[in-house]
């Protein structure tokens, strides 16, 4: 009887998962009505000739002129190369450091202050540094965007093992599990955490890399904001600008799908 009950609570609560998650794609596109109408009102009533301020439609000509040159493509791969790479890495490396960390219970509190202050440090005044010691080149953008991505990864997989179900810590403890065994099944439980924090990760690495492409000139999308802006191109930086955002909802859209298939198939969490 105990049992039965479980498993129909059990199938309650991934039913309404299933359907608090439902249609989640659905959203961003409502939100982009209000960005679709300001554009529309500023081409209507914009002033064709402002050089500061030019109508959209120039926008759509910039672009079709660096499609032309055959440097849009180009640039959009580079980004998008750097920003997957460097989200791998962040997972790898926060994920592993994250499960570590949230084991040791003996220094958990004493190591917020030193990671509080690795995680503020902004990625603006590291790229000068990294660009010292590493030169200018995509390796240096690499590891500025992991070091500023890697952070809310960690955080929340350190939190999701710190706050493991007694249960479970209670199960690991009485069968013994080590090695291989014992951080599958941590990494498991702190699935949704993981995922979180790769959520919250993936925005942050695209801005990041734009910003390294545009401080060092390097080969991508914030290069090409850059050459725009010093060659007082308006229509093409708002061009780009727009071209940045759309980059970011897909790149929102992307992760939040997988989290959603991910956990979907996971199952809820219980403590």
């Amino acid at each position: 009887m105990t049992q039965q009950t479980s498993n129909t609570q059990a199938g309650s609560t991934r039913n309404s998962y299933r359907k608090s998650h439902g249609g989640k794609g659905v959203a961003p596109l409502f939100g982009l009505l209000p960005l679709a109408v300001l554009l529309l009102i500023w081409q209507i009533f914009g002033n064709p000739h402002s050089v500061f301020f030019p109508q959209p439609n120039r926008w759509l000509t910039a672009i079709n002129s660096l499609q032309q040159q055959g440097t849009l493509w180009t640039s959009i791969l580079a980004t998008a190369s750097t920003f997957v790479q460097s989200i791998i890495v962040a997972t790898l490396i926060g994920t592993t450091l994250g499960l570590a960390l949230g084991s040791i219970n003996w220094g958990g509190k004493a190591l917020d202050p030193l990671l509080d202050f690795l995680r503020n440090l902004p990625a603006a005044a590291l790229v000068p540094a990294a660009a010292i010691v590493l030169g200018t080149n995509t390796k240096m953008a690499l590891v500025i965007v992991v070091f500023s991505s890697v952070w809310p990864i960690l955080l929340s997989t350190r939190s999701a093992i710190m706050n493991l179900s007694p249960v479970l810590s209670s199960s690991i403890t009485n069968l013994r599990l080590s090695g291989p065994r014992r951080t599958s099944v941590m990494i498991g439980s702190a699935l949704p955490g993981i995922l979180l924090g790769v959520r919250v990760a993936a925005p942050l690495a695209l801005i990041v890399t734009l910003l390294a492409e545009f401080i060092t000139n390097l080969s991508g999308v914030g290069a090409l904001i850059l050459s725009a802006q010093q060659n007082f191109n308006s229509a093409e930086v708002y061009a780009l600008l727009l071209l940045a955002g759309v980059l970011a909802l897909v790149v929102n859209s992307i992760v939040s799908a997988i989290e959603a298939s991910v956990l979907r198939r996971h199952g809820p969490v219980t403590t």
